[in-house]
């Protein structure tokens, strides 16, 4: 059992701090794309998390991990009003975390930022999930359950709330 950090660990732990404070909050997919495998991407994170250097956010049963806490909220908010707005221009008033999924999917700009911190893909389930939670950050709890699937008014008249 080692004592302490390795070497390796510090340069992959400076390497991945390097890249959130470039981009102020990631998914472990923008981590593992350096080259890292995912195991090593989580322990480089959670040894910057145990020194205080990054912050661990959930959204639905997905992390998010970010610079600050600050950064963090910036990046939530912007995430909820690109979905707020990708929403109310399909004119949607009923929106199910699949249906959030086929319209991010479907517009190219959404797609490149939602790409950043989850898979847009329909079969994994951690995208549906990350959809979910920020589906309730957004509009609350959801307004009814079909077949134990969530389902979110969505007041377009309203801005989502801070």
């Amino acid at each position: 059992m080692p004592r302490g950090v390795s070497k390796k660990v510090k340069i992959r732990s400076e390497e991945v701090a390097e890249l959130l404070r470039m981009r102020g909050c990631v998914g472990l997919r923008s981590i593992v794309e350096l080259g890292f495998t995912r195991t090593q991407a989580a322990y480089a994170l959670e040894h910057l998390a145990a020194a205080g250097r990054a912050v661990r956010i959930y959204v639905g049963d997905v992390r998010m991990w970010c610079y600050s806490r600050r950064s963090a909220v910036k990046h939530l908010r912007r995430l909820r009003h690109l979905l707020h707005g990708l929403i109310c221009a399909a004119r949607v008033k009923y929106v199910t975390p699949k249906k959030a999924l086929e319209l991010v999917a479907n517009n190219k700009d959404a797609k490149k930022v939602f790409g950043r911190y989850m898979r847009v893909d329909p079969r994994d389930t951690g995208t549906l999930h990350f959809l979910n939670g920020l589906l309730k950050l957004t509009y609350g709890g959801p307004a009814a359950s079909r077949r134990r699937k969530p389902v979110y008014f969505a007041d377009c008249g309203k801005k989502p709330k801070p």
